[in-house]
């Protein structure tokens, strides 16, 4: 039979681990998003650059 300390450290180290999967997968979403917001802007400069060696 486990001592109620052991269950609270159990408990304890579930929960450090849930907040660090969580601010992880937070991390891997926002890099995500930086990535296809750094893909369009690249994007929209290309174009830009495209139409103006386009017209002269």
């Amino acid at each position: 039979m486990s001592t109620e300390s052991e269950q609270r450290e159990t408990r304890r180290q579930q929960w450090l681990r849930q907040r660090r999967e969580r601010k992880l997968a937070e991390e891997a979403k926002d890099n995500e998003s930086a990535g296809s917001t750094m893909l369009l802007l690249v994007a929209i400069i290309g174009g830009i650059c495209f139409f103006a060696w386009y017209l002269s």
